[in-house]
């Protein structure tokens, strides 16, 4: 019997709509920050492109599965003397999230920021990682 999870359909569509219009901003599809997921046997890992920001503008929190990376809307506070004419390099608050189904370390969970690319790592907690089991 085949179960369907409708979250799991949003997700792609979700997926699906910012490779198809997030790709014209750059990175930052309407202020979201593209990401890239991946998972090994031991770990899970959340590369994020957040360029710009600094480690005091994100905020990271895991709970019961969803791990959430945001900021809050930083505005340059310096502008020259005299009329914008156009503007475009703002940054604004965002917030993105990633749901795992296996059961994550909390406690080991590392992040880090270097060239404006967010590293997350979630490692998996020892009962989900596959263990082989010999036949005697």
């Amino acid at each position: 019997m085949y179960s369907w999870n409708i979250l799991d359909d949003m997700f792609s569509m979700r997926d699906l709509m910012e490779k198809a219009f997030g790709e014209l901003s750059g990175g930052l599809s309407g202020g979201t920050p593209a990401i890239n997921v991946y998972e090994s046997e031991t770990a899970s890992e959340v590369k994020a492109l957040v360029p710009g920001y600094t480690r005091d503008e994100l905020e990271i929190n895991y709970e019961k599965g969803l791990l959430t990376i945001s900021s809050r809307e930083q505005n340059e506070d310096k502008k020259p003397d005299g009329k914008a004419l156009r503007e475009e390099c703002c940054r604004t608050s965002f917030r993105r999230s990633v749901r795992f189904a296996k059961e994550i370390d909390r406690n080991a969970i590392s992040a880090r920021l270097e060239n404006g690319v967010l590293t997350v790592i979630l490692p998996h907690q020892a009962e989900s990682t596959p263990k082989k089991i010999e036949v005697q």
